[in-house]
This record gives C-alpha cells, sequence and structure tokens, in this order.
C-alpha cells in the first residue's frame, strides 16, 4: 500500500495520536517516560490502565507500533477510512474483493482495536463493492417440464426469429406461433 510511504502522511498520522482520545494517553506515557517514572507505580486507576495498555506498544519516531502484532502501526481513528479505502480500491490487488481480502490487506501493516468491524462497515458501505459482488448462492434448481394441454389453444407457444436477411418487402423477423397439442403452426 503506497499510503504508508507518504511523510506528509505519517506527519498527519503523529498529528491525529494526540487527538485520539483511547491511545493518546499511551503515546504520551510512552514519550514521556523515563527510567524514574518506569519504576514508578501509577496512582489511578486510569493511570494504570494507560500504563497497562502501553506495555504492548512502543513508541518509534513518534509513531505508535503494536510489538505482539509485529510492529504494526497503530491507525487512529479519523484515518483508518483512508487506510481501508486504499486497500479496498487497490488496484494491484484488483480491489473491491470483500472484507476478508480488504481486512487482510490493511491488517499486514496496520493495526488497530475492532479492525474487522470497521473493515465490514466500510465494504457494506462502498457502491463498487455491491456492484460488482459475486453471486454466493448455490445453483438454481432443474428446470420443470410445462404440463401438457388437455385441449387446443389452451396454451400456445410464440417465438421470434430474427437478424435474418431483409426480404423484398423490408422485413428481418419472422413470429412463429405454435398449438403445443396440436404442433399445428400459424
Amino acid at each position: 500500500m503506497c499510503i504508508s510511504a507518504s511523510t506528509e502522511w505519517l506527519g498527519n498520522i503523529r498529528k491525529r495520536y494526540k487527538e485520539d482520545a483511547i491511545f493518546g494517553p499511551v503515546v504520551r506515557n510512552l514519550s514521556n517516560s523515563t527510567m524514574k517514572e518506569k519504576e514508578k507505580k501509577p496512582t489511578s486507576k486510569q493511570d494504570r490502565r494507560i500504563s497497562e495498555r502501553a506495555k504492548s506498544y512502543t513508541l518509534e519516531e513518534s509513531l505508535l507500533y503494536h510489538k505482539p502484532l509485529g510492529g504494526k502501526l497503530y491507525i487512529p481513528k479519523p484515518l483508518r477510512a483512508d487506510v481501508i479505502r486504499e486497500a479496498n480500491d487497490s488496484i494491484l490487488g484488483s480491489g473491491h474483493n470483500g472484507v476478508a481480502k480488504t481486512a487482510a490487506a490493511v491488517s499486514a501493516q496496520y493495526h488497530w482495536p475492532k479492525l474487522i468491524d470497521s473493515v465490514a462497515e466500510w465494504v457494506a458501505r462502498c457502491d463498487t463493492c455491491h456492484r460488482v459482488k459475486h453471486k454466493n448462492a448455490r445453483p438454481y434448481g432443474l428446470l420443470n417440464a410445462l404440463p401438457i394441454p388437455l385441449k387446443s389453444t389452451e396454451r400456445i407457444n410464440i417465438d421470434f426469429v430474427t437478424k435474418l436477411l431483409m426480404s423484398e418487402t423490408g422485413y428481418n423477423a419472422v413470429a412463429t406461433i405454435i398449438d403445443p397439442l396440436t404442433k399445428h403452426a400459424w
């Protein structure tokens, strides 16, 4: 995904960390931590929660990475739509492949809580995904024969044969009307 190469975009991520209600304190905790602060026990319940959450993350060049998932970049909420859009619309990956493949493309490099739910919401709202969606239904059943008519002209079959050579009178199609009981043609 080429969105990760943009230094402007990475700068936007750093700026959005400060606005993030859940992970903004984690970024501040990791950036302000010194050896003395790490040894000091958090006093409030919220400080303990932030410290526990911060243990799973590392801060490199002011970017937050999730350690247990192999160092995947954490994306703040306002920028998640950009990441999902790029993964879903990707020309190289043929794009618009549904929730599973889009989520796999996003989670290969990025992380945030409930990532799959975010991708599912995005794909559900994607107009192109709805238009190119493949049928997942089972094949239709076998055709059933029509009942045999009991009297003449109870049912008639009409067929049109088109794209014929132009006749002298200017016609290029023929309509055939057949009674299926008597096989009589009109």
